[in-house]
């Protein structure tokens, strides 16, 4: 039996589990199915035809994934993914297209998108037959994807509040101010998800831009801003001696209204800059400076960064 032959068997099989275990979320694209009548003929055929002309190139169908679990306090949509099986080329190995959605960001999406290559060429498929392969992506995709909504809601809750604050002149305690903050270092990935988390609670935005150095800028009013930051000293970073947690304002001015806030959620912008220095834990200080400018910050930045050591 010839290698294509056995491929395309193989091939027809991992569609078949795989209908059986997502029998109403699996969809096959139209090409797919005019040519499956033709490709099980050709796979029980005996004796076996050549099948040079008369393989398309893949077998196509996509797959909705539910992020829904017990822990979800709402409802998030499914995630669409488009799997190719391979007949006609060497490598056996399925491809993903991971579908944007419409609450994740164009940056996230790619990040998304790149983290799932790393994640496949880093399993080990010599000991995984097509269907175990695809499962396990499966599997990943459902995890992260899980994760990226429940940080898009956050980020989604921590808008509406501000919203809510700027269209009903809520009054909060203290002035309304901008803060920038300098750190030496900030690598830990706990660390950096916390400072973002934890924004929405205070009703705080504004960025933070990882590595060696680091900067945090934060929106809100004084005394939500001086709690913020005492927790995370306190919370967060309870097991860095007290001598390590070095942090340094930088720059402060006063808002006017909350709808001169520059942004409407904290973020973290590490993975949109790129990386300098000897060992790429610098961000690039002219990306940051560009997107700054875009929001009306450049003179900010000009006051920040020149009292730094950053990458320029």
């Amino acid at each position: 039996m010839s290698r294509a032959h056995l491929n395309l068997i193989s091939q027809l099989s991992t569609l078949e589990l795989l209908s059986s275990i997502y029998p109403s979320e699996l969809t096959l694209s139209p090409s797919t199915t005019n040519a499956f009548p033709l490709l099980t003929s050709l796979a029980a055929s005996t004796p076996k035809p050549s099948l040079s002309s008369q393989l398309p190139a893949e077998l196509l169908f996509s797959i909705l994934i539910s992020l829904s679990d017990s822990s979800n306090q709402t409802n998030p949509p499914d995630l669409s993914i488009t799997i190719s099986l391979p007949l006609t080329t060497a490598d056996p190995l399925p491809t993903f297209t991971l579908h944007q959605p419409s609450w994740l960001s164009r940056t996230a999406h790619t990040t998304f998108t790149d983290d799932l290559t790393t994640h496949l060429s880093e399993s080990d498929d010599s000991e995984q037959d097509g269907t175990s392969y695809i499962l396990d992506a499966l599997e990943w995709i459902r995890d992260t994807g899980a994760q990226l909504w429940e940080e898009a809601e956050i980020a989604r809750l921590a808008e509406d509040k501000v919203r809510e604050q700027g269209i009903n002149g809520k009054k909060e305690e203290g002035l309304l101010v901008r803060v920038w903050f300098w750190l030496p270092s900030l690598s830990t990935r706990e660390k950096r998800d916390d400072i973002v988390k934890w924004a929405p609670e205070y009703g705080l935005t504004g960025f933070v831009l990882a590595g060696k150095p680091a900067l945090l800028c934060v929106e809100g009013h004084e005394p939500s801003i001086d709690s913020y930051m005492n927790d995370i000293k306190s919370v967060s970073w309870a097991d860095i001696p007290s001598f390590q947690k070095k942090i340094s304002e930088r720059h402060r001015t006063t808002l006017p209204s909350p709808s001169s806030r520059a942004f409407t959620k904290m973020e973290e912008i590490t993975n949109q800059v790129d990386k300098g220095g000897q060992r790429g834990n610098r961000g690039e200080m002219g990306q940051v400076r560009d997107w700054l400018v875009g929001k009306g910050l450049g003179e900010a930045f000009g006051v920040v960064i020149g009292g730094g050591s950053f990458v320029s």
